[in-house]
């Protein structure tokens, strides 16, 4: 996918919002996603997680943009969890709210698409020449911490 497509408002009934995620995404492989997420800017209009703490509020806000980098076999549901903020969603995304589903890779194998979510993830941080927030979740070099 190489357009961007807007998420469905997460205050929308569940069927509008499966609709819209299902149309967005047609089939169920193992991918890589990308989505992005809205930049505060205050720290009042950062959205409290539903559960844990809150996830590294400087840079939600002072990048110019937020992206969430994610692997799955099961896209439409993952997104939907995210969409909605729901307690299996990443805390990321309970905390800056997805605004657009930015791009969908897609792999032979959960393996191959893990291995490619790293990658994914500096090819975004690199092309956002440190102006962009990418936070992901599998991140290999640990630089993403919890604040208590």
């Amino acid at each position: 996918m190489s357009d961007n497509y807007p998420l469905p408002d997460r205050e929308a009934r569940k069927s509008e919002q499966m609709d819209k995620i299902r149309y967005l995404v047609d089939r169920l492989r193992p991918c890589v996603y990308i989505i992005e997420c809205k930049c505060p800017n205050k720290i009042s209009n950062i959205e409290q997680p539903h559960e844990g703490p809150m996830v590294r509020v400087g840079e939600g806000l002072t990048s110019k943009r937020l992206f969430y980098v994610g692997s799955s076999i099961r896209i439409i549901e993952r997104l939907y969890e995210h969409n909605r903020g729901l307690t299996g969603a990443a805390k990321f995304t309970q905390q800056y709210r997805p605004i657009e589903l930015v791009e969908l890779r897609w792999y032979n194998s959960k393996e191959q698409a893990r291995e490619q979510e790293s990658i994914v993830a500096e090819e975004y941080r690199e092309n956002g020449n440190g102006s962009w927030h990418v936070y992901q979740h599998h991140n290999q070099y640990q630089d993403f911490n919890w604040r208590d």
